[in-house]
């Protein structure tokens, strides 16, 4: 969407960089627009989905600032923190304790190790 000019972002040193305050707008602007399916529960409550990587934890924290939330998982091994549109941490409810499922699905992931 940033390469079709959609989505408000510039390229720098070969990165897309998007500012803060743009992202806000747009995602204000898409506010409006008809809820996609994906984002739609499934008639039998559940949605089973192809990522392999989901972690069940609860919600420690959920930190609102303007249109986004960041959001704290509490995990077995550890804590995960998410950022997530303040409308998506509405639609959950999303609280302290509460359970929920982190999905991780990335199409980069970088590993590293220290030189012997």
């Amino acid at each position: 969407m940033a390469r079709e000019g959609r989505l408000p972002a510039t390229k720098v040193l070969g990165r897309w960089r998007f500012i803060r305050g743009g992202l806000e707008d747009w995602l204000a602007g898409q506010s409006a627009r008809t809820q996609p399916a994906s984002d739609l529960p499934s008639p039998s409550g559940s949605t089973a989905l192809s990522a392999r990587n989901q972690l069940r934890g609860v919600v420690g924290r959920v930190a609102v600032d303007g249109l986004m939330a960041e959001v704290t998982v509490n995990l077995e091994p550890g804590t995960l923190v998410a950022v997530i549109t303040r409308a998506s941490a509405e639609r959950l409810g999303l609280q302290p304790n509460k359970p929920v499922t982190a999905v991780i699905k990335a199409t980069e992931v970088l590993i590293g190790t220290r030189e012997p």
